[in-house]
């Protein structure tokens, strides 16, 4: 996406959301998630499945072969 690649609304979304939630939480907080807040922590882990596959070409545009 940084680079001029389209990029789905799904993927957009999630891109959007963990923007958000980068901005709101510091590593330890989110580290800590797993045990004060399951629900946030799997909200976390989903973005983070969903921009991984975009990032691997699993979702959306395909790699370059560069």
């Amino acid at each position: 996406m940084l680079n001029g690649a389209s990029i789905p609304d799904d993927v957009k979304d999630a891109w959007d959301d963990a923007t958000e939630l980068f901005n709101n939480y510091t590593p330890e907080e989110v580290a800590d998630l797993k045990e004060s807040d399951p629900d946030k922590r799997a909200e976390f882990i989903e973005l983070v499945e969903i921009l991984d596959d975009y990032n691997n070409g699993e979702i959306g545009p395909r790699h370059c072969s560069d």
